[in-house]
């Protein structure tokens, strides 16, 4: 279980607050500020003797900021083998809450189908369901199979 420290002060001190403690680098951005009704909490790194010691705040299980400015193969090259990296697609499609990616190598596919999923829906929160192409297209109206790898097992919107 996770557990960091936060501030807690009222809304009308927010800011100033976020900024001197940005100023002071002691934010802790790898976690979102709470929102309650008439205060929000800063997450923090550390207790500091300019701080009101009495608004310090335990934070159980605290939600993580999304991560901002990677791509799902760094967060991947966290978690697997590099070997596969270089092999994997730098695009993929977002339908709805559905990401279509072309992977045709079927053994990482088969390997790593979850750290995969795990990697897209880090950077895009809202996705639901990871499919990949798994033919060619073809027929009058140029469909396309396609292959459920991760998330909730359907392939429509």
């Amino acid at each position: 279980m996770d557990k960091i420290i936060g501030i807690k002060v009222n809304k009308d001190k927010a800011q100033e607050t976020i900024s001197k403690i940005k100023e002071e680098n002691n934010f802790n951005s790898r976690y979102k500020i709470i929102r309650e009704k008439e205060n929000i909490i800063i997450p923090i790194k550390k207790i500091t003797s300019d701080l009101n010691k009495n608004n310090i705040v335990e934070i159980n299980n605290p939600e993580k900021q999304k991560e901002i400015g990677l791509t799902y193969k760094e967060i991947l090259k966290k978690e697997i083998n590099s070997k596969y990296i270089d092999n994997l697609p730098s695009s993929y499609d977002i339908v709805g809450d559905i990401i279509i990616i072309n992977i045709e190598d079927k053994e990482f596919l088969k390997e790593y189908s979850s750290n995969l999923t795990n990697s897209l829906k880090k950077i895009h929160p809202h996705i639901k369901v990871v499919l990949n192409k798994s033919k060619e297209h073809h027929g009058t109206f140029r469909t396309q199979d396609l292959e459920w790898i991760g998330g909730e097992n359907r392939k429509e919107t």
